[in-house]
């Protein structure tokens, strides 16, 4: 009935289908059909009372617009109903990469990425803050893009201590203490798709037809956010020991890889996965043979 409710304040009629999204969401998501056009609403989950990613999605969309695709936004502020906060935006035509997942398309999304990161350059790491008009940067709390990362990074190896892997947070604690100095310490900062995953690219017809799920993009370094971004075609078939390969092939025709990358590659694959892993165990949704596997990969890669 929110739904419901929610189209009709924004479109001005009632939807003809209503259909829950429940995987891997930050939020309350749904699928609505409204004269044969769908939509996607978006709630604000308990969990994010700020609303604010919900309203840094739309600016991201609105920004990134000219250089890749993304959904066409319904609202062009985050709307309120009965005291709770959306958003609706079209819903893009195709399938997300999650279950269909090939070479080509790892190689094409490397593409959107390196686009993504064409788009401008930055004068300063940090949070994208949009304003009235506009947009700025604003360094993190931390201070720079090391040492935000490397906080996070502490919290999360307290998470596999958590779960019992203390040998394995200790060896990447000493790993990454070993090697600090990999990190630039002059860069040109670009825009980082932090969730740059199969799940959040659109694919019709084998061609990438739309990236979502801008939520939380910062100022960054395009070297990390390329790794991770690897690392998550990577994860959604593990098994397998192209995905990187492709991802960084098809970034490389749209952009140069960065300087160094072989060395840059090594360490942030590395520390990007543990983040990852790290986040999926603290939210419950790994399986305690993954958790082994993961357990295992990373000690290799460490080797």
């Amino acid at each position: 009935m929110k739904v419901e409710k929610a189209v009709k304040q924004v479109l001005g009629r009632e939807p003809e289908k209503v259909e829950e999204i429940a995987e891997g969401l930050k939020h309350d998501t749904y699928w609505a059909t409204v004269e044969g056009k769908d939509y996607i609403v978006q709630f604000s989950g308990d969990d994010y009372d700020d609303h604010a990613s919900l309203r840094h999605c739309l600016k991201m969309y609105e920004l990134l617009s000219d250089t890749v695709k993304v959904p066409h936004a319904a609202t062009s502020e985050v709307q309120e109903l009965d005291g709770e906060r959306y958003i609706i935006v079209e819903k893009l035509e195709g399938q997300s990469g999650e279950k269909s997942i090939s070479k080509e398309k790892t190689r094409k999304a490397g593409k959107e990425l390196a686009k993504i990161h064409n788009h401008t350059t930055l004068d300063k790491a940090g949070w994208i803050e949009f304003r009235d008009e506009g947009y700025e940067i604003v360094e993190f709390e931390e201070g720079g893009l090391k040492e935000h990362f490397l906080t996070q990074l502490e919290e999360k190896l307290q998470i596999l201590r958590d779960e019992g892997l203390e040998e394995l947070a200790d060896k990447v604690d000493s790993f990454i203490e070993e090697r600090e100095e990999v990190w630039p310490e002059n860069f040109t900062p670009v825009i980082c798709h932090d969730d740059f995953t199969p799940d959040n690219t659109i694919y019709l017809n084998g061609e990438v037809n739309g990236i979502i799920d801008i939520d939380y993009a910062f100022s960054g370094l395009d070297a990390r956010n390329l790794v991770k971004a690897a690392n998550a075609f990577w994860m959604n078939d593990p098994v397998k020991d192209w995905p990187r390969d492709k991802f960084y092939q098809g970034y490389s025709e749209e952009r140069p890889l960065p300087e160094n990358f072989d060395e840059l590659e090594k360490f942030f694959r590395v520390e990007t996965l543990v983040q990852t892993v790290a986040s999926l165990i603290d939210m419950d949704v790994l399986t305690e043979d993954q958790i082994e596997f993961y357990e295992e990969e990373i000690m290799e890669e460490l080797e």
